[in-house]
Order: structure tokens, then sequence, then C-alpha cells
């Protein structure tokens, strides 16, 4: 079985950052941790079958994986020319999609794809 490398863009990371932040004042500095680890256990789980998770936006090839236990997707392109995955957006379901796939296509234009 291939693996595919995983990275993560500065804007991914400042999403989840955000979003930590959020469960960090709402919740508590455990809380906080525990969503940290499962966004990382998401993202390092994208290095094996990438395909199989469903698209954000399949117009621009955007997919997306929900991190598990929490209403937060990761949103990704894969690259199997060389086999990546771009992990760089992640959002709260409670944000409005529409306007926050406006900002993805944005992020994805700028990383040149």
């Amino acid at each position: 079985m291939r693996r595919y490398t995983v990275h993560v863009t500065s804007s991914a990371i400042e999403d989840i950052e955000e979003i930590a932040d959020f469960y960090y004042e709402i919740v508590g500095e455990e809380s906080a941790a525990k969503f940290s680890d499962a966004v990382i256990d998401t993202v390092e789980s994208l290095d094996t079958f990438p395909e199989a998770n469903s698209y954000f936006d399949k117009k621009n090839n955007l997919r997306r994986v929900f991190v598990d236990g929490y209403k937060v997707s990761v949103v990704y392109i894969v690259d199997k020319g060389i086999y990546e995955v771009i992990a760089f957006g992640a959002f709260h379901t409670l944000e409005e999609p529409n306007r926050y796939s406006q900002r993805l296509v944005q992020r994805l234009k700028d990383l040149g794809k």
C-alpha cells in the first residue's frame, strides 16, 4: 500500500488554533488539548486512502474529513501524481459553509493548485 505525504499549511494551522482557542475559552484547557490531539490523529490518518473521504467541493476537488468527536472538518486536496495530501483549512460546522468555501477556493489558488 502506497502512503501519501501529508502537509498542513500555515492557514490550516491557524484555523485549527482558532478552534482550539474556542474550546479552551468555552470548555477549558483539557478540552482544547483533547481537540488538538484528535486533529493530529485525523490529519495523520490522511496518509492512507485520503480519497475515501467525501468531497467538500467536488468542482474544486476539495475533500473533507471530520475530526472524530467534534463538529469540525479538515479540508484538503490530494495530488496523486506525487502522493501528497495538502491540508489547507479547517472549520467548525457552525460556520456558514458557503462563505467558508469561497475562502478555501482562494487558498487553493494561492497554493497554485
